[in-house]
């Protein structure tokens, strides 16, 4: 409402001081722009970040031991799953890596 508000006041100062300018309306600017400022201020307002509370020890336990482990320890730790029978997928959700990741750490190690 506010921005209709500025916006009309603006064409009235325009048209009464230079009489002889012409409005232009662009429909896809106007919207293009309107959109920006809305996302600006959604993005002000609303916190970007959703975080999901662990609730059992266990899975506790697993993030924090997964957030120590280098990346050293992430390969030993995908071979040894793997030997296991382990898929790509699986692999990469244990170790909460990307399976296409898991699947170059293993093709690497294989070479």
């Amino acid at each position: 409402m506010l921005f209709i508000r500025i916006y009309a006041v603006s064409i009235c100062f325009v048209h009464t001081f230079s009489p002889q300018a012409m409005q232009v309306n662009d429909r896809f600017h106007l919207v293009k722009n309107l959109v920006k400022a809305i996302s600006k201020v959604l993005q002000r307002t609303i916190n970007g970040r959703i975080e999901i509370p662990l609730t059992s020890p266990e899975a506790k336990g697993r993030y924090k031991y997964l957030l120590e482990m280098t990346k050293r320890e992430k390969i030993i730790e995908a071979k040894r799953l793997s030997k296991k029978g382990y898929s790509y997928e699986k692999i990469a959700t244990e170790l909460q890596i990307g399976k296409t990741t898991a699947k170059k750490i293993l093709q690497h190690e294989l070479q």
